[in-house]
């Protein structure tokens, strides 16, 4: 699987995953639903994002 991983995009948590997808941030879309931000979370990250707010 090493050959992969450029390919594969990488989680806001830092490590590439298969299941990486662009997102609005869980943390300041329940703060802020006005504002607008994008990032990069697996699954995990995002529960643990969102958990955080």
């Amino acid at each position: 699987m090493a050959p992969l991983l450029p390919l594969l995009p990488r989680c806001g948590g830092g490590e590439q995953k298969p299941d990486v997808k662009a997102m609005k941030d869980p943390f300041t879309e329940a703060l802020y639903p006005e504002v607008t931000d994008h990032v990069h979370l697996c699954p995990s990250c995002a529960t643990a994002r969102f958990e955080e707010s």
